[in-house]
């Protein structure tokens, strides 16, 4: 009898934790949209980064937006797509960070939408701000998001020389410093010079990556991501455009048309990264970095399963202990 009731408490710990495992979780909506760091004292000339981070606070999301507005004292020199795999329909660039995009057919807890590398121009103070954020829950759409946090940074020192100005004015106009030595031709007018930055996990530029861009359809759902994601790879055809990454990570592609395109980084086949973003045609050049994507494990749920295995072999003990008993005093 006492075996058969320790039978049944094992059983239904094992449903209970199948239950958890399976059953979703409801939490306040308590989004977070940041700028992280959000301060700090940087000197003019020398370089920062930041990250965009979105935070559903154990909630799944699969949408956001902002406008993203970084003061003149701080210059743009690069800005990374981070992990979040957007699919955007306002792509974040160097000349205008904004974005709006959803994940397709999936969705994410918290990550980093992108980084942007800065470079203090002008001392005082000066701000990113959020402005128009949106996050949306994954499944339903509803809104999450309860505050954003802007960047506040104090910039010392002094104004840098006229050959920093000049540097400045090059890569306002669209020629990053970190270009590669051998560019592009010029596009023709009415389409675009993509320059891509690969780097790895650790912001290590990647040498010798191969970059494609690759027509897509444009997402039909805008921010509620409903998007086949099938469909989308179905419809990448003919006019794929490539360039390999030079010494800095930089492949700069010319001649992209305006519209809805699939960027993918392979290093030796092996993909990097892939993002769908919206070229407008209104800029002739964009810059944007992509990084490389690591699966993430989700440790909870790993060690949950981990229990159950204890526990089914537990049960397989008891279940059988009376016959391991017996063959235990034969020998």
């Amino acid at each position: 009898m006492k075996g058969r009731n320790t039978t049944k408490l094992l059983l239904l710990s094992i449903l209970s934790l199948v239950l958890l495992l399976r059953a979703p979780h409801a939490y306040a909506a308590g989004a977070t949209m940041s700028i992280n760091p959000n301060t700090g004292s940087y000197k003019v000339g020398n370089a920062f980064s930041v990250d965009l981070v979105i935070d559903g606070k154990g909630e799944s999301f699969n949408a956001a937006k902002a406008t993203v507005d970084v003061s003149s004292g701080l210059q743009i020199n690069n800005l990374i797509l981070g992990d979040c795999q957007f699919s955007f329909i306002t792509t974040p660039t160097t000349s205008d960070p904004s974005f709006v995009g959803a994940i397709l057919g999936s969705s994410s807890q918290r990550c980093t939408l992108y980084t942007l590398d800065l470079t203090p121009i002008i001392p005082g103070s000066a701000l990113i701000t959020l402005s128009d954020a949106s996050i949306k829950r994954y499944g339903d759409a509803k809104e999450l998001l309860q505050s954003v946090q802007n960047g506040t940074y104090e910039l010392t020192g002094a104004q840098g020389s006229s050959s920093q100005q000049n540097t400045i004015t090059t890569q306002s106009s669209g020629q990053s410093g970190n270009q590669p030595a051998s560019t592009a031709p010029p596009s023709t007018p009415g389409t675009t010079t993509l320059i891509v930055k690969a780097v790895d996990s650790d912001n290590t530029p990647i040498v010798g990556a191969t970059v494609l861009v690759n027509p897509a359809s444009a997402p039909s759902g805008s921010l509620s991501g409903g998007t086949d994601q099938k469909q989308e790879k179905q419809s990448m055809s003919s006019g794929q455009l490539h360039a390999t990454t030079d010494a800095s990570g930089i492949a700069r592609i010319a001649n992209v048309p305006p519209g809805i395109h699939t960027i993918e980084v392979k290093d030796h086949e092996k993909p990097i990264s892939s993002n769908i973003v919206n070229i407008a045609g209104n800029e002739p050049i964009m810059t944007l970095g992509m990084k490389e994507q690591k699966e993430a494990f989700d440790l909870v749920r790993i060690a949950i399963i981990i229990i159950i295995i204890l526990l089914l072999v537990g049960f397989v003990i008891i279940f059988f202990r009376n016959s391991l008993f017996k063959l235990f005093q034969r020998r």
